[in-house]
């Protein structure tokens, strides 16, 4: 039986999806990194995307079917471009939703592109590693709400 592949709509985010990235958030925490508590109420999160997320400006959503599947939060800082956040569905992954937001934002930026993944998660970290991304710090998770240890991650812009 042959699958028809999703069709991803990829946008710039937009106050009214304040909801659906909340949702998207959680359910990829929940799944995804279960080691890593998250210390708040599904209301403050969503009160975090749409009062300091979203306003941050840089905040890419991957849609399918009307809901968020995907999305990547980009900033730049001290010189270097940096992805604040990116997280998939779980129910979509494995099907090219981070690699494509994570495609479409290193192809706008020319210099070093830092993140910080928490360090159990082998499953980030391989997919950071498979695009170029080489650890170049450890923490114990004391500069980390979750108090998760984590793995700050470059990428030189001759990496490829």
């Amino acid at each position: 039986m042959l699958l028809d592949p999703p069709t991803l709509q990829i946008r710039g985010a937009r106050l009214s999806d304040a909801a659906r990235i909340t949702r998207c958030y959680l359910a990829s925490r929940q799944t995804m990194l279960p080691y890593a508590p998250l210390p708040h109420t599904d209301d403050q999160v969503l009160a975090w995307v749409s009062d300091l997320l979203l306003p941050a400006g840089g905040l890419t959503v991957a849609l399918e079917s009307g809901a968020v599947v995907g999305f990547i939060a980009t900033a730049e800082r001290a010189g270097s471009q940096w992805v604040d956040q990116l997280y998939v569905h779980p129910t979509r992954l494995r099907r090219g939703v981070g690699s494509t937001l994570l495609h479409l934002a290193l192809a706008r930026w020319q210099g070093p592109v830092r993140l910080y993944c928490f360090e159990p998660n082998k499953v980030a970290r391989r997919f950071y590693e498979h695009y170029g991304f080489v650890a170049i710090g450890f923490g114990d998770g004391s500069n980390n709400e979750s108090r998760c240890p984590d793995v700050l991650y470059e990428r030189s812009p001759d990496r490829g």
